[in-house]
């Protein structure tokens, strides 16, 4: 196995090939590109831009392409509401439904107290990212209805990082809950905690922090396996690592 790279030409991105090669039991394989297998590496950014400058340069040729978007545009261009579902118990009771104006990146959950009020903004999505590519994943109401559980992810990433808003006031509280993925949100009847499922941090992650909801942008990028997921119970109030684990396979 072997890793022997050439120079890396912009406009020739092709070109750049390595000379790993594996023996399968006696046949060998080559793998020229096996360093695209490392989504930070220095070469693989310079590909993926490279690559990107000339599949643009080749589309801006096509004088049908504005006339398609302006087209593709104006036919999604409505407004859409989902249907409308209540949650909470006495003064917490509200009706919620999500909308969305016509070419807004996520839809926005909406909340009144009666079916005559005034609708409001419970959650806008599209104020967790400028460009609009975070979103939220799993939610849940509380069984009162005081708080509502929401997984935030960036990018069309699967991990989710989970916050928690109090109904009353409209503001999240300091609970954060990472790392979870294919999950619901699953609350105590008492409405003390939730149960959810979570891997452990993958080792291999690169980090790129940022100061909006959701936390690491560059999760899901990661190219290692995600083994272990665990049921865990975090309690409102209470840092994650002291969520207690409930369940394990193996």
């Amino acid at each position: 196995l072997t890793q022997k790279m050439s120079v890396f030409d912009p406009a020739a991105p092709n070109d750049l090939r390595g000379d790993t090669v594996e023996d399968y039991h006696g046949t060998k394989v080559a793998d020229p590109y096996r360093w695209l297998e490392d989504p930070d590496g220095a070469d693989t950014v310079k590909w993926v831009e490279a690559q990107n400058k000339i599949t643009d340069a080749y589309l801006s040729t096509l004088d049908t392409r504005d006339f398609l978007k302006e087209k593709l545009t104006a036919k999604y261009n409505y407004a859409k509401t989902g249907c409308s579902f209540k949650r909470g118990k006495g003064d917490l009771a509200r009706y919620y439904y999500y909308k969305n104006d016509g070419l807004q990146n996520q839809y926005v959950l909406m909340s009144q107290a009666t079916l005559d009020a005034t609708p409001t903004v419970f959650f806008d999505p599209n104020l967790l990212a400028a460009d609009g590519t975070k979103s939220t994943g799993a939610t849940a109401f509380s069984k009162c209805g005081g708080y509502w559980a929401h997984g935030v992810s960036a990018s069309g990433s699967d991990w989710q990082t989970v916050f928690i808003r109090d109904v009353k006031t409209g503001e999240n509280t300091t609970d954060k809950v990472e790392w979870v993925k294919f999950s619901g949100i699953s609350w105590l009847h008492d409405s003390s905690g939730f149960f959810y499922s979570r891997y452990p941090e993958p080792k291999g992650l690169s980090s790129e922090k940022d100061d909006v909801e959701g936390d690491d942008v560059k999760r899901g990028s990661e190219t290692e396996s995600n083994l272990n997921m665990a049921v865990y119970y975090h309690k409102l109030g209470s840092p994650q690592a002291e969520d207690v684990r409930g369940f394990a396979m193996p």
